[in-house]
Parts: C-alpha cells; sequence; structure tokens
C-alpha cells in the first residue's frame, strides 16, 4: 500500500513540473539559449527600409512581408501586442495596431437626402463620394419642390402619376390624389452608392494599413554570446509596426508566431501559397527560400535604432537631449555596428 502510494505520489509531482512553465531560456525565443550559457546579452532594435535595394525582395511583387504581416493581424491569424510588452501577454485589437483613418462617423446613406459633389457617406461598411450633384425626389406636397396648378379642373387624359422612383425636372406636370402638380426644380433623385457613375468608392468604414503604408519596420533582437558554443546568436523576438505619419510604434508582432505562419504556408501543397512567404533571390532563383531562412541568414539591412539601455533611449533621444547635432547621431548609429562587431571579436578571445 505505501509502495502504490508512493508511485502515485511520484506521478502526481512529475505533472505537476511538467506542467510548469520553463523558465531555463526565453520561452519566446525560437533558439532556446539557456540563461546560463549565455556569457553575454543585449537587445537591440534595427530599423529595415524596404526601400533599401538589398530588403526590396522582402516586399516583391510576388511574396510581400508587409502585406503577409499585416493580413494576418487583420484576420486575427497573428496577434499585435503593445509595443513595448515582450512578454506577449497585453494583446491588443487588429484596429488599434494596424487601423487607419476610422470612417465610423459618417452618415449612412439615404435614398431621402440630398447630396452634392464631395458629399461622403458609408454605406454596406465601405465609403464613397458623391461626383456631382443629387437630388432627392419630393412629393408634390413638398411646396418647396412642386407647386399645385389650382387652374385645372379635371386631370387632362395622359397626365403621368407621381413615381418617387422617377427623377424630374423643373416644369414637368404629374397627378397626385387628383389634382395636377408642377416641379418648380430640378429632381434627378440620389442612386445608391454602387452606381459607379454617381459614386466613387473611397475604402473602408474602418480603413487599415497596407503594404504600401509600411516602408520601415523595426526587427528586435536579442545579441548572444553563448559561452558553451563560443558564437554569437541574433535571436529575433518581433517585429514592431510603425505609424506611417509619426513614425511611432504601434504593436509588436511575436516573432515566434510569425515563424510558426511562416512554416506552415512554405508546406502548403498549393505553390500559390508557398510564393507567398517566399523570399527571392535576386541573383540566382534556384536559390529562393522562405522569410525564416533569409532572417536566420542575416539577408537583410537593418540599421541600429536603439540598444537596450536604463533610460530606454534611442540613439537618436539621447542626442538629441544632450543638444548634438542630427547628424552626429547618425554616424553614433553606424558606430553602435562597429562597437558590436569588436565585442564579438573580444568575446572569442575570451
Amino acid at each position: 500500500m505505501k509502495k502504490l502510494f508512493f508511485l502515485l505520489f511520484c506521478l502526481a509531482l512529475a505533472a505537476s513540473v511538467s506542467g510548469q512553465t520553463d523558465t531555463i531560456y526565453n520561452t519566446h525565443s525560437l533558439e532556446k539559449i539557456p540563461y546560463y550559457e549565455q556569457l553575454y546579452r543585449f537587445r537591440v532594435w534595427r530599423e529595415v527600409d524596404f526601400k533599401e535595394k538589398q530588403n526590396a525582395v522582402f516586399v516583391s511583387p510576388y511574396s510581400n512581408i508587409a502585406s503577409f504581416i499585416l493580413d494576418n493581424l487583420k484576420s486575427g491569424t497573428l496577434k499585435a501586442y503593445a509595443p513595448d510588452d515582450f512578454t506577449f501577454h497585453e494583446e491588443i485589437p487588429a484596429v488599434n495596431a494596424i487601423g487607419k483613418g476610422d470612417k465610423s462617423t459618417l452618415k449612412e446613406f439615404s435614398a431621402q437626402t440630398d447630396y452634392g459633389a464631395g458629399d461622403e457617406v458609408s454605406y454596406a461598411d465601405k465609403t464613397y463620394k458623391a461626383n456631382r450633384n443629387m437630388t432627392a425626389v419630393r412629393p408634390p406636397t413638398d411646396a418647396g419642390y412642386w407647386r399645385l396648378d389650382r387652374s385645372v379642373r379635371k386631370l387632362p387624359p395622359g397626365l403621368p402619376a407621381f413615381d418617387p422612383a422617377k427623377s424630374y425636372s423643373n416644369s414637368d406636370a404629374v397627378a397626385y390624389n387628383g389634382a395636377k402638380y408642377i416641379a418648380t426644380d430640378d429632381m434627378n433623385g440620389v442612386v445608391v452608392p454602387t452606381d459607379k457613375s454617381y459614386w466613387d468608392e473611397t475604402g473602408e468604414v474602418q480603413a487599415f494599413l497596407t503594404f504600401q503604408d509600411v516602408s520601415v519596420i523595426q526587427v528586435v533582437e536579442d545579441v548572444i554570446f553563448d559561452k558553451r558554443r563560443s558564437r554569437l546568436y541574433y535571436d529575433i523576438q518581433g517585429f514592431i509596426i510603425l505609424d506611417p505619419t509619426t513614425g511611432n510604434p504601434n504593436a509588436l508582432v511575436s516573432y515566434k508566431d510569425f515563424a510558426n505562419l511562416v512554416e506552415k504556408f512554405s508546406q502548403d501543397r498549393e505553390i500559390r501559397v508557398r510564393n507567398t512567404v517566399k523570399w527571392k533571390n535576386r541573383y540566382n532563383p534556384s536559390q529562393d527560400m522562405n522569410f525564416l531562412d533569409a532572417f536566420k541568414l542575416r539577408l537583410f539591412h537593418g540599421i541600429i535604432h536603439k540598444v537596450e539601455n536604463p533610460d530606454d533611449q534611442s540613439i537618436q533621444e539621447v542626442y538629441s537631449a544632450n543638444g548634438r547635432a542630427f547628424g552626429e547621431a547618425v554616424f553614433a548609429r553606424w558606430e553602435e555596428e562597429m562597437k558590436m562587431m569588436e565585442k564579438e571579436h573580444n568575446l572569442w578571445e575570451y
């Protein structure tokens, strides 16, 4: 009986231990280097500009990394987090992460409302702008648009009855409630916004960033020197989406989640799906690879924006706070890159 009790206790203890989060290494990391093997580690924020030739292959017409991230954020396949939340617990909605110009305040389209050229409305979750003047058809009882012809005692044969679906011009006559009415103004009617001859579609009620809006992203990575393998590792933690207007960080995307999704797409049976996550080799198309391989091989160029520091300031902010010129901050960013290379060299001699 004691042996049975001891066995059950051991099984319960093992189950309890296996259910705990492993804190030996960063669980949000792909490299999974144990903390006790990290001789040196610091976090770096790099700005990757897709307008640079080296980075342009990430936004090719067939495989656009910006479009891939934005589309999956919008659909909910990828989750967005607060830009400084590297524990990936503070999730934020896609509207806050990649929303652009909320147009929910626009008035709903109404066929009984007059519209002038340039007026904007919302209709079926889209927004439209009128490209010409439209006047709603009023009933003949509206004295502002119709005049009762009191000289008519008997309606003449063939006088058309009023039809709210038709348009009317000034001086048109209709029969209504046994009387004759004459239009005193043009009423061409208001057509639904889906008619492109009267309306221009301007977007969605809640618009989202598109790949054209994202020319720069920040790659956040931990630079780790593994003392057991005597090697420097670049352990990417996530991507930061920047506001295209202000340049401020909008949201953080987990690189681990991104990697899992890219792996799923790259193993899809359809070549069209596989191509959406393919890094196109400019010089040798036979050596195309997916986005993960390209990042692993450091086939991108990112200028250092910030290095982990107690004040949480970017290099630009440090120099601005000390009244230094912008050009000095630009040079300092390159100098920081040289320091990293020198540090790596010195650690190899350790």
